[in-house]
């Protein structure tokens, strides 16, 4: 049977700035059977113009021991470099690099040479030029962090494109996960004849407005019974047989 991938929850920034509702993510997240969890953390033009959605930082310290008190990753989607060693200082499990950003030298080499032991990094709208021109930047060694993120900001289920999880694999030599941005949650289940290395999903919880990620989130109530249901799926796979 083929590896299982790792399954993490994308809180985003879906907590809206809000460490209370924040927290109310950690409590559910923390009791289902996901392996890790990320936060994002924008440049600081985004909060100059949304400052209702920053948290606290010293708030990630909190998030990183009840990940760690409950055995699950903690990771940050990072798009401002100079929160790199504040984060990297902590030992957060993993690093997120935004798809627009896989190709900035300075974030993308600062990151590598942090503490995090893997670095996730979102395909989006780039080419396979771009993912190469990402890999020009890194060592032999910086390249074992890397896993790419196979991602595609559309409702179009003609341009989802699952078959980009081999071609990157096979073109790069290179794990490659799948992390959904559509209302179609089945996509996960076509995505596990890929083998993704993981699976990124974000959550939204209860509050009555409108979330930054809320088209492509599943809604937090929910987490328990979509994982269970994920990870029995997944046992379908089964492996080749000659």
């Amino acid at each position: 049977m083929k590896k299982k991938p790792l399954i993490i929850a994308e809180i985003g920034l879906n907590h809206l700035g809000d460490e209370s509702y924040a927290n109310k993510y950690l409590k559910v997240l923390m009791k289902t059977k996901i392996d890790g969890i990320s936060f994002q953390v924008r440049e600081k033009n985004f909060y100059n113009r949304k400052k209702k959605l920053l948290l606290n930082k010293n708030f990630y310290k909190f998030i990183l021991h009840k990940a760690k008190k409950n055995k699950k990753l903690f990771g940050v989607a990072l798009a401002d470099k100079d929160k790199v060693e504040y984060f990297s200082n902590m030992k957060v499990d993993f690093f997120k690099i935004i798809n627009r950003d896989l190709i900035k030298k300075k974030l993308t080499k600062k990151i590598y040479k942090s503490s995090a032991k893997t670095i996730f990094v979102s395909t989006g709208k780039s080419k396979i030029n771009d993912l190469r021109k990402h890999l020009s930047y890194l060592t032999k060694e910086e390249k074992k962090k890397l896993v790419f993120i196979h991602t595609k900001f559309t409702n179009n289920l003609k341009k989802i494109n699952l078959e980009s999880i081999r071609f990157i694999k096979d073109k790069l030599n290179i794990r490659v996960g799948y992390g959904n941005h559509s209302s179609y949650n089945d996509l996960f289940l076509l995505s596990l004849s890929y083998n993704p290395y993981a699976l990124f999903f974000y959550v939204r919880g209860d509050k009555k407005v409108v979330h930054p990620d809320q088209n492509h989130s599943i809604k937090l109530m929910e987490v328990e019974k979509f994982v269970k249901y994920i990870k029995e799926m997944q046992s379908s796979i089964g492996k080749y047989r000659k």
